[in-house]
């Protein structure tokens, strides 16, 4: 009885899992869309083709190395973008599907070298455009140490964070 139970829990995991991540979004509105405006369409065009470059990126290396092309997929925007959770995911379903050997480990790994490697590179990339265009805070030290005693005095307050809440900070117009 208590196999069948494990057995039970195992097959409600993944439906379970995906009702739990797809629910995430539910509170995005289209109200907070439209408030993005062109910088929001901006961005989700630069995010869609940076993941479809992944993805010929590394399903074409694989071929030129004799490889299989999922292996490329698994090492593209599954997991540099997804991450290791859904690397891990996606290489259950490479292995017992299509039979590809290891497929969680070169999930694994690769999104391992993602974050390495954005780790690496992003520090530099972010300091030297703060300093090419010389960017600067909106929020003066004084007022951010007052807000971090503030949080640390009462932590249970609520304080919402939202595009319009930051942008009426940054105008001043709290």
């Amino acid at each position: 009885a208590r196999r069948q139970r494990q057995m039970c829990i195992r097959d409600r995991q993944g439906p379970l899992m995906l009702t739990f991540f797809a629910t995430i979004g539910l509170n995005a509105n289209l109200a907070s869309l439209k408030a993005g405006g062109r910088t929001l369409a901006l961005f989700l065009g630069v995010v869609l083709g940076l993941l479809v470059a992944q993805n010929v990126i590394g399903i074409s290396m694989a071929k030129l190395m004799g490889l299989d092309p999922l292996i490329g997929l698994l090492g593209a925007s599954i997991s540099l973008s997804g991450g290791h959770g859904t690397g891990a995911a996606w290489g259950k379903v490479f292995a017992e599907r299509h039979g590809l050997a290891a497929a969680t480990e070169i999930a694994i790994a690769c999104a391992t070298f993602g974050l390495v490697l954005g780790g690496l590179v992003g520090g530099p990339v972010a300091g030297f455009l703060v300093k090419r265009f010389k960017l600067q805070s909106s929020v003066s030290e004084e007022d951010d140490e007052d807000h971090i005693l503030q949080s640390f005095e009462r932590p249970k307050a609520v304080q919402p964070v939202s595009y319009t809440h930051l942008r009426a900070h940054e105008t001043g117009r709290n």
